[in-house]
């Protein structure tokens, strides 16, 4: 769950990178495209033939964690060493799983609750043996549904009982994922009408791309190549990383900070609570001007700049909506 959350949140970024580069395509790209057009339009600098594509979404989110360890220097900088192997670590492809990064359709999942649902769903589950105290018997169990799975007899073999083990392993893996697609539909549709923003053509765009992906694996729903960008957009994959701190000091500054408005209550805490946000608010437009600073070494350094000064205009705005 802690790994997908991170994904989330960076794609977040990345997202909103990419909507700073490409201003008339910003609603689009924030809200629209799906994770794999994201990572698809950041390695190639245009948008693919195909909405979905689960399998070369896996391989992008791969080619995307070895691009920020080729850049591990101007992570440490920015983002900090320990976080930046945190974040490489955490990313997977979110499309599998039913998941999105998409601002409007995970707002629409959380609102309705699939977003808690997926990302249960997509947990793998644990097994292990035991022994019936009774017979002797060797019991796989699934740890994650405390059920008995399978039950063989004493004498089996460590050779066998492993190969037992990794069969329904993969077994239950590709059972959960086929469960996963075929709700992918319905989940995504939930999620456009709770929004209520986007019932339309992008949102049917999505919901029949996820329709389809259990009789088309490979690639969904035919789309018109788009004329966004044929640069090299690994400079807003590194922007997002910055972002991607920032939001991180943001959180920890105000989690820190939150428990001291407890003792208040009614106008006061609301007061004591726009402070604190004000505050850890200032702290992250902090860290990102001087993260800034490492955008030189990118290959857009302006490209870069104007990204991160989007999202600092951005956050004092917040400020200033706060009054404090």
């Amino acid at each position: 769950m802690e790994h997908t959350l991170k994904t989330i949140k960076y794609l977040l970024c990345l997202r909103e990178s990419l909507a700073t580069i490409f201003p008339k395509q910003s609603n689009e790209l924030i809200n629209e495209f799906t994770d794999y057009e994201i990572l698809y339009l950041t390695k190639y600098g245009k948008r693919p033939r195909y909405k979905f594509n689960f399998l070369e979404e896996s391989l992008l989110v791969e080619d995307l964690k070895v691009f920020l360890l080729n850049n591990i220097d101007f992570l440490e900088e920015t983002v900090g060493l320990h976080e930046s192997h945190i974040l490489i670590d955490s990313l997977q492809p979110l499309g599998k799983s039913g998941l999105t990064s998409s601002k409007v359709l995970l707002e629409g999942m959380i609102k309705s609750g699939t977003f808690s649902i997926l990302t249960e769903q997509s947990k793998q589950h644990q097994y292990t043996w035991k022994e019936d105290p009774e017979t002797g018997d060797k019991l796989l169990v699934d740890m994650t549904e405390n059920r008995i799975v399978k039950r063989v007899p004493a004498n089996t073999s460590t050779k066998e009982l492993k190969k037992i083990m990794d069969g329904v392993s993969k077994i239950s893996l590709i059972s959960s994922t086929a469960a996963q697609v075929r709700d992918l539909g319905r989940s995504v549709s939930s999620g456009v009408k709770a929004a209520g923003e986007i019932a339309g053509n992008a949102g049917k765009a999505i919901l029949q791309g996820a329709k389809k992906v259990g009789t088309s694996a490979a690639a969904v729903g035919k789309f018109a190549v788009s004329k966004i960008g044929t640069a090299n957009l690994g400079y807003a994959a590194l922007a997002a990383a910055l972002m991607y701190g920032g939001y991180k000091l943001y959180k920890s500054k105000f989690s820190q900070s939150v428990r001291a408005c407890s003792k208040y209550t009614g106008e006061e805490k609301i007061k004591c609570k726009k402070k604190i946000q004000a505050d850890a608010i200032r702290s992250q437009i902090y860290d990102l001007k001087v993260s800034m600073i490492a955008c030189n070494k990118t290959a857009s350094p302006n490209n870069c700049k104007l990204i991160i000064t989007n999202k600092i205009t951005k956050l004092q705005k917040k400020l200033t909506d706060l009054s404090v």
